[in-house]
């Protein structure tokens, strides 16, 4: 997917487009400096306009009896950097119950190297720094996105993680 270049317009991704409708003010108060400290970092790089998928985890993917995977649920494929969908997938992990809610950071850090090697021996090539931003941007739409669904657990860790 990466690979590809956009033959047909596709809207830029934008990290923040799922975060700001679920932000109230206790949530952009507590995490507003992580969100300008991620989005520092991204507007340092050249991004690459490649096609991403735009929410990239683990329950996009279905193996075929074949043994044939295939990716689903293109409504957020967009142009952008491969670094988005790799910081995505790792936030995705580290909010799972089984990765243990009390300290998102720690789990984002231990699932990004992790989904980096994997890129990287599939013969990807994603910036880890750049991918951290995109993945601390993730981290706080899947921490919303949780809030939302009644569990405001990882929210309130990340609210108070340094």
């Amino acid at each position: 997917l990466h690979a590809l270049k956009p033959d047909l317009p596709l809207p830029r991704f934008d990290p923040l487009a799922k975060i700001l409708p679920r932000l109230d003010a206790w949530a952009a108060g507590r995490l507003q400096a992580e969100m300008a400290g991620a989005l520092e970092v991204i507007d340092g790089f050249e991004l690459l306009g490649s096609v991403i998928h735009g929410d990239l985890h683990a329950g996009q993917f279905i193996l075929d009896e074949t043994g044939e995977s295939w990716l689903l649920d293109l409504d957020d494929l967009s142009e952008g950097d491969p670094a988005a969908d790799i910081g995505n997938f790792a936030a995705h992990l580290a909010t799972r119950d089984e990765a243990g809610r009390s300290r998102p950071h720690d789990s984002l850090s231990l699932w990004l190297e992790a989904a980096l090697a994997a890129y990287s021996k599939a013969g990807g090539h994603a910036r880890p720094a750049l991918a951290a931003a995109y993945g601390r941007l993730a981290l706080i739409r899947r921490a919303l996105k949780l809030r939302e669904k009644g569990s405001p657990g990882t929210l309130a860790a990340l609210c108070e993680s340094p």
